[in-house]
């Protein structure tokens, strides 16, 4: 028996089945993650390093080096390795072969990191290990400011209320805020105190670390009591930690009040963020993992009011930057465009069969053939976004063949036979062969798009697998569903008219609108077939004129091949720019803050301030490596800045306001360099993790001649068409301060190396990475570092390094200072180091 036939004789367990498959696969479709792009499974992960202090070239020397050599024996499937060294900070990038089991590799660097750190740098912590995807990129930003608070306290309630309280939002994923000034418990060093009392920064450090003690005190048992033992080994109040004795010097007890002020401070400031205008804090929230962009968006959108009441009065908290609005806006166009090829689909059926019965037949396959796909996509782990809703508006045109050659046959059988039940049995089964063969012919066509590399493997194949499923579910229907419905919805026209006239009736006979409609479109047709009918004898007739002058319009068509452009995706304007601008190497922050408003002002001029929605100014490095390593800044030092830049719906083009930009500001800000990166989520995504789609590494052993080399290039690489933005992301010619230390000389008075490093870090640097010692807030149970440091603003020339105690009881009080064991100058150094990448822009 025929499928036709089996179904026939069992239409209620068909529409039992129907409705199960939609049940299931709206279901389905409600719990599959809903995103921009399918989630691009290339195992790739970062290891970062925290040293405060260290130079990028002794990152990268005595850290990362050290690092990749071990990683070379422990750590399986390694693709490449790309390293950045900044000052403090190293990031490891380890991309590994595709298939490779990135949780396994995850625990290899791990144990790989333990077994080296024996051999770096004293006090150095454990990396941080991150798994790194092309889609976890940022979809919403929240700013914080206040009008009563400063923005250390804005760094705090974003680091210590908002992260935890948005950690719980499923997919999300919040890195350290950025801008703001992280709070410490600051120990401000007077350095004339300490030389008066022949102390040096080291002496403090220590001092705090043995009188600032956390350890418990354990337990006792009195009589029938057991009593915990409280001691006062960290005061309650941080202000008591004044009080805390150092040396005893001369017969006398030196306080820490007599040579530092303890206050509730802040670490140098490395990071300032500003919205359109007004100074505060940035948080970024990210995606991580299969979850859907728009639910961790909604669930980060939910958590907020909860959060705002919960924070201190007149702290602002403002979603900007909200990818969402973007992605929701492409899946509708998609969603929009399926709907009007459906709409047309049933109207050109509805034209050419003239009967709104079968073209109801052949509709109905339509959505479930969707919606069996959708079930399946959803078995199988796939997500709904723009490359698989795409393949389902791709095949609704396709969808209805199969249906459209079986009711055509059916029909056809109708006229020489009386039983229905007859006529769909044997018109279903001469076409079952070719329509399966026609199937399977169109998919195969995508069967390729399987066999692609990379990450147009995962962009790609949803689409083509998405097509393929709706098409094998529209072939199934076409022999099950469709012969149902033409039973039940034709029989009673059949009953009621001729076999002759049957299909004739309703439109010879019927006299409304589209009975008539129908039939001046029936003539029509008829008159375009015949002329069809008469060009085909002409061509077929002279075949020489044909093949000629379909030779000419190949000819014309491949000359104009050409000018077409190639890219790896349609540009798409989401109404964002993010421009990153370059001030001469060196340039400190606040100076770098100022060139910032000046062009954030020039920007408002250009564009124009009824185009603009928010500006966002991020300038220098962020306190965190993680935030580093998690994006694609191409930020190396308190010289760069990222402007932000969003636009009202109602814009100019933002590729010609890019332009125009490009072309004015360099000539208004001289010594500054300017160029965009990526500011929405399809070229963040598509650049995976690089802040320009194409970027070239240039490696040697000179890196003098290697920087000339990148430098030239990039310099040429700009005079091809199409090119813009072409910079070198490595500055290696920074300003430093060098200090060669006369080692016989020190050791004269007494001193070595290492007093010499360890005090000149903790004047200029803090205790933080040398000596780490922390304060519990009892209120809020949050453990604070505290540091000791000689404030920056006591440090304006190299005569104040030179003055620098290094070493504590010598019987000349002068002998202890930097200036006299070591020669101070100026020189260069780097503040990122790596190979050197030159990063392009197509315009």
């Amino acid at each position: 028996m025929s499928l036709a036939g089996y179904v026939l004789k069992r239409p209620y367990t068909v529409a039992a089945m129907m409705l199960l498959v939609s049940i299931l696969g709206i279901g389905a479709g409600l719990r599959m993650p809903i995103d921009i792009f399918p989630d691009i499974d290339i195992p790739v992960a970062s290891v970062v390093w925290t040293y405060n202090g260290m130079t990028a070239k002794d990152i990268q020397n005595r850290i990362l080096t050290l690092h990749q050599r071990q990683m070379a024996s422990l750590v399986d499937n390694i693709e490449r390795i790309e390293a950045t060294s900044y000052n403090g900070v190293g990031v490891e990038k380890i991309y590994l072969q595709e298939g490779a089991d990135v949780t396994r590799a995850i625990s290899q660097l791990a144990s790989s990191s333990l077994v080296v750190l024996k051999y770096m740098p004293p006090n150095i912590t454990p990396p941080l290990i991150i798994r790194f995807g092309a889609t976890d990129v940022p979809i919403i930003q929240l700013s914080l400011s206040s009008t009563t608070l400063p923005d250390t306290k804005l760094n705090d309630l974003g680091q210590n209320t908002i992260r935890p309280n948005l950690a719980v939002v499923q997919g999300a994923s919040v890195p350290y805020p950025y801008g703001g000034k992280p709070r410490v418990i600051m120990a401000d060093i007077n350095q004339k105190a300490l030389e008066s009392f022949g102390l040096s920064a080291s002496d403090v450090s220590q001092a705090l670390q043995r009188q600032n003690v956390i350890l418990p005190a354990g337990n006792v048992k009195l009589g029938a009591t057991d009593y915990t033992i409280k001691t006062n080994n960290s005061p309650g109040n941080f202000e008591d930690l004044n009080g805390f004795p150092i040396k005893e010097v001369n017969g006398k007890i030196v306080y820490l009040r007599d040579v530092a002020h303890v206050h509730d401070g802040f670490q140098v400031q490395t990071n300032s963020v500003t919205v359109n205008g007004t100074p505060g804090a940035l948080m970024t929230v990210r995606k991580s993992g299969k979850v859907s962009t728009l639910a961790v968006i909604d669930g980060v959108r939910a958590a907020l009011p909860d959060i705002e009441r919960i924070l201190p009065p007149g702290v602002t908290v403002k979603a900007i930057f909200d990818q969402s609005i973007f992605v929701r806006a492409s899946l509708n166009s998609v969603l929009m465009g399926g709907a009007i090829a459906a709409g047309l689909t049933a109207a050109m059926i509805l034209l050419f069969l003239g009967n709104w019965r079968l073209t109801l037949i052949i509709l109905a396959s339509i959505p479930m053939s969707v919606i069996t796909a959708v079930l399946l996509m959803y078995i199988d782990g796939q997500t709904l976004n723009t490359m698989t809703l795409g393949g389902f508006a791709l095949a609704i045109g396709i969808l209805v063949d199969n249906g459209t050659v079986v009711i055509e046959n059916i029909e056809r059988h109708l006229r020489t036979n009386h039983d229905i039940d007859s006529a769909i049995i044997d018109g279903a089964a001469e076409v079952v062969t070719p329509t399966f063969l026609s199937t399977l012919c169109i998919c195969i066509v995508f069967v390729p798009i399987f066999l692609l590399q990379g990450a147009a493997k995962y962009l790609f194949s949803p689409l083509a697998l998405s097509v393929c499923l709706s098409l094998l579910a529209s072939l199934v229907l076409s022999f099950t569903l469709i012969p149902v419905l033409f039973k039940f919805l034709m029989a009673s026209q059949i009953e009621d008219h001729s076999k002759s006239d049957w299909l004739s009736s309703p439109v010879t006979e019927n006299r409304n609108i589209f009975a008539m409609f129908h039939r001046g479109f029936e003539s029509g047709f008829h008159s375009l077939r015949g002329t069809y009918h008469h060009t085909l004898f002409w061509t077929l007739t002279r075949p020489r004129p044909t093949i000629v002058a379909f030779a000419i319009l190949m000819v014309v068509s491949l000359a104009l091949f050409p000018l077409l452009g190639r890219d790896f995706f349609p540009q798409v304007d989401a109404g964002q720019m993010r421009l990153h601008v370059r001030a001469p190497a060196g340039t400190k922050l606040e100076t770098t803050q100022e060139i910032m408003a000046e062009v954030e002002t020039v920007l408002r001029e250009i564009i124009g301030t009824n185009q603009i929605d928010t500006i966002l100014d991020n300038i220098g490095l962020p306190y965190s490596g993680i935030n580093i390593a998690l994006s694609d800044t191409a930020t190396v030092g308190p010289m760069d800045g990222e402007i932000l830049i969003s636009l009202k719906p109602e814009h100019a083009p933002t590729a010609a306001i890019m332009k125009e930009l490009r072309r004015k500001l360099p000539r208004m800000f001289a010594g500054v360099q300017f160029f965009f990166q990526p500011a929405d989520i399809v070229d963040q995504v598509l650049n995976f993790g690089q802040p320009a789609p194409i970027d070239i590494r240039i490696a040697g052993p000179n890196s003098t001649e290697t920087f000339a080399l990148a430098t030239k290039l990039a310099r040429e690489i700009r005079n091809v068409p199409g090119i813009v933005d072409s910079h070198v992301f490595q500055v290696p010619d920074a300003p430093a301060v060098e200090i060669a230390v006369n080692r016989t000389m020190a050791t004269g008075f007494g001193i070595d190396q290492q007093m010499i490093a360890s005090n000149l870090l903790i004047t200029t640097n803090s205790s933080a990475q040398t000596q780490p010692n922390f304060w519990v807030d009892p209120q809020t149970g949050v453990s604070y570092p505290v540091v000791v440091q000689r404030p920056g603003y006591n440090i304006s020339t190299t005569s104040d390094l030179g003055n620098i105690p290094i070493t504590s009881g010598h019987a000349d009080a002068k002998s202890q200072l930097l200036m006299n064991v070591a020669k101070i100058s100026r020189g260069t150094t780097a503040l990122a180091l790596s190979q050197y990448n030159i990063r392009p822009v197509f315009d």
